[in-house]
Order: structure tokens, then C-alpha cells, then sequence
């Protein structure tokens, strides 16, 4: 087992694990990036242009637009997550192996 000093020392040097970092980074940004934005975007909408939300859908007043965003909102979330556990199943566990493997031999 390697204390915190040498697995920090052992891992500074490692190309893979600088790589995972960046990719995993990038990923989380560009996720959290789409979702805020989103959700600010419906936000804005609600506080500038609620009219646009409240824009009947259905005929009867019983769907609107903001109804309809909402629940987009939701599933594009829940998209992003399973895009997101896809690519960290797929691509950063096997390079978290390889650095693992390096570090612990």
C-alpha cells in the first residue's frame, strides 16, 4: 500500500492518468455545461418571457410550452447522465486500470 505522498509522487509523471484527468474533465464540464445552461435558459424564459411558457399546447389549457420544456429539461438530463456512466464505463475505466496497474505493480 502506498502512502499519499508516494501514490501522488507515482502519478504526477504518468501520461494516462494526466490523460484521464483531462478527459473526465472535459466530459463533466461539457454535461454540467448543457444542463445549467438549459435551466438557465428556462429560468430567463420564466422571468423575461413568461408568456412563451405558459403558451398552450394542448387546446385546453391543460399543456403548455413550459410544461413541455420541463419535462425535456428532465430528459435530457437523465440523456447526459447515461451518455456520461457510458463513457466512464467504456473509456475511463479501462485507463484508470492502466494507470493502476502502473502505479501498483
Amino acid at each position: 500500500m502506498l502512502s499519499h505522498q508516494e501514490l501522488s509522487r507515482a502519478l504526477s509523471g504518468l501520461q494516462e492518468y494526466e490523460q484521464l484527468k483531462s478527459q473526465r474533465r472535459r466530459l463533466a464540464f461539457a454535461c454540467a455545461g448543457i444542463c445549467l445552461g438549459l435551466t438557465g435558459l428556462f429560468i430567463v424564459m420564466a422571468i423575461f418571457w413568461p408568456t412563451v411558457l405558459t403558451h398552450d399546447l394542448g387546446g385546453g389549457g391543460a399543456v403548455n410550452a413550459g410544461m413541455v420544456y420541463g419535462i425535456g429539461l428532465i430528459f435530457v438530463s437523465w440523456l447526459l447522465t447515461g451518455v456520461y456512466i457510458h463513457i466512464a464505463n467504456t473509456r475511463f475505466d479501462p485507463l484508470c486500470e492502466r494507470v493502476l496497474a502502473k502505479v501498483n505493480p
